[in-house]
């Protein structure tokens, strides 16, 4: 809509304001009562097709707000999820690491273990039971 047709549309918007508010006839505002009837209904008409679409719009601007906060919310919990998230699996990769180093350690101290306990009581001899 242009500018033209803006300023037409509030200026008709503010005269039936001001008419409703003043209980004045439309007919007088557009000069008198030489208005017929089906220009009038058209008036009317066109009035209540106009408020409608306003009422609507205003509806729909706050369901656009609503729906922006829900919207704003729904992101913030997801960046604290997906942070939630980031640090876990940085917990987890570390942990891992831990458990690797400590399976080498271990593995290390075992085969030291086994070396020490060779060196002490030389290697087992494993005897076969003979059968009765």
């Amino acid at each position: 809509m242009n500018m033209n047709a803006k300023s037409v549309v509030v200026a008709l918007t503010m005269m039936l304001i001001s008419s409703a508010a003043m209980a004045v006839n439309p007919a007088a505002l557009l000069g008198g009562s030489s208005i017929n009837n089906s220009r009038l209904d058209d008036l009317k008409a066109a009035q209540q097709v106009y408020q409608n679409l306003l009422d609507e719009h205003a509806r729909e601007e706050t369901h656009i707000k609503r729906l922006t906060r829900r919207l704003e919310r729904a992101e913030r919990k997801l960046e604290k999820a997906q942070f939630n998230v980031n640090k876990l699996r940085a917990e987890l990769m570390f942990t891992r690491d831990i458990q690797r180093r400590q399976a080498s350690e271990l593995k290390v101290a075992g085969e030291r273990l086994n070396r020490a306990w060779q060196a002490a009581y030389g290697t087992p001899e494993y005897r076969v039971a003979a059968k009765k």
